[in-house]
């Protein structure tokens, strides 16, 4: 993957502007040095936009690793062909990726594996390409039957068919990119009280002296669509499950969830072992499948709704921050620099920004009468009652040319 042009892509900025930042970021300049200092390379792009760089670019550049590795793991199982590495080398999310690589990942003991090693892997091979074989399920099973491998009975070896057939299922990438589309859009959010629920916690102690309700009381009996859930009530749930006073359960309705699974991965196809099928869809969601997709999608929620509270704690603390600091005074501010000028901001009795201008009295330019025409104009023009100097590279030399200049203009 081309980063740059990836990032310049999706962001719809230009080129030029995209291969500097991510050079300054590379020399280990900081985003608000950036911000402040380099604008003239950036072509002016401002810290939310700086940061939406750098993020993209930590993350594109840990997908490039993962399918780096993913593709080096099949390539060494000799299973990796060209659709495949093609799907792996041009997916843009990670999810995706790791979807794909599920099915070649090392994986530890189970059910499935098991049965691979009892020699029924074939069995669930021949069940799955002759859909229409009008031999049964019991004769074919039964010339599996090995005593040494483990293998005892008939249904022996439809269990292990069975078991493997439903770890293809759960570890088709099309499977799981449509159940998750479906628990994400469709799931019920139900919680309950816990049953170890830490009753006298010091948070509820202090509640309940107060003649309040306990915290989370409002969630002992809930329940709400994943689609109308709000921010502020994930964030709720999944404290009070991680501080043990609740537990939560996605549901979803399982007869359209197996048909999600039967049309994506048989692409509904019928014939002879459609019950057989129908019994490994509903044990592969059930037992692989959903608590999978319920742990990725609850992540995710929890995920936006913590990016949401950031989101509104820096909307708060911005409207904190442009509260006038002055009751009922216009304030002149200046921010101290010497090659990049001093920047010069007027805002009014409400705190409102309404004017501002770059000056340069300092070295190298050192265009002091200049800049102190545009100072006293701004005086002037706005009535000015405060002049407020920040910390800055030039910090003192703008005290000394302020205090010189207010002497003259009083």
């Amino acid at each position: 993957m081309n980063i740059p042009n990836q990032i310049t892509q999706e962001l719809g900025l230009r080129k030029d502007q995209v291969n500097s930042v991510l050079n300054l970021l590379a020399e280990g300049s900081t985003i608000p040095f950036i911000a402040r200092y380099r604008k003239e390379q950036t072509g002016g792009l401002d810290e939310d936009q700086l940061r939406t760089i750098e993020d993209r670019l930590s993350y594109l550049n840990m997908l490039e690793e993962r399918k780096a590795v993913f593709l080096h793991s099949i390539d060494e199982q000799g299973k990796l062909t060209d659709e495949l590495k093609s799907k792996i080398v041009n997916s843009l999310r990670l999810q995706e990726v790791e979807d794909l690589y599920l099915p070649y990942k090392p994986k530890r003991k189970t059910r499935g594996t098991v049965a691979k090693a009892k020699g029924l892997e074939p069995l669930a091979l021949h069940l799955l390409e002759n859909y229409n074989d009008t031999t049964t399920l019991e004769e074919l099973a039964s010339a599996y039957i090995n005593v040494d491998l483990g293998v005892l009975t008939v249904e022996d070896a439809i269990k292990g068919a069975s078991d493997i057939i439903a770890e293809m299922i759960s570890d088709n990438a099309d499977v799981r990119k449509t159940v998750r589309e479906y628990v994400s859009n469709e799931a019920l959010i139900k919680t309950e009280k816990s049953s170890d629920a830490p009753e006298l916690s010091e948070k509820n102690l202090k509640l309940r002296a107060k003649g309040e309700q306990d915290v989370y009381r409002t969630y002992y009996d809930f329940q709400i669509d994943i689609s109308k859930i709000k921010p502020y009530q994930i964030m709720a749930l999944e404290r009070g499950e991680r501080e043990k006073f609740l537990k939560i359960h996605f549901t979803v309705e399982p007869t359209a969830a197996h048909s999600k699974i039967n049309e994506s991965f048989f692409s509904d196809k019928k014939g002879s072992f459609d019950e057989f099928f129908a019994t490994v869809v509903e044990d592969s969601f059930k037992r692989l499948i959903f608590p999978s997709i319920d742990r990725e999608v609850r992540n995710e929620l929890v995920y936006e709704a913590g990016l949401h509270a950031i989101e509104v704690f820096a909307e708060n603390l911005h409207n904190v921050l442009l509260q006038p600091p002055l009751l009922d005074r216009v304030i002149m501010g200046l921010d101290p620099g010497f090659a990049s000028g001093t920047k010069v901001a007027i805002i009014d009795v409400t705190g409102k920004y309404i004017d501002g201008v770059t000056i340069y009295p300092h070295p190298p330019q050192n265009r002091i009468a200049e800049a102190e025409k545009v100072v006293v104009a701004l005086i002037n023009k706005y009535k000015v009652d405060v002049v407020a100097i920040g910390n800055g590279t030039a910090s003192r030399e703008t005290e000394t040319f302020v205090s010189n200049l207010l002497k003259e203009f009083t």
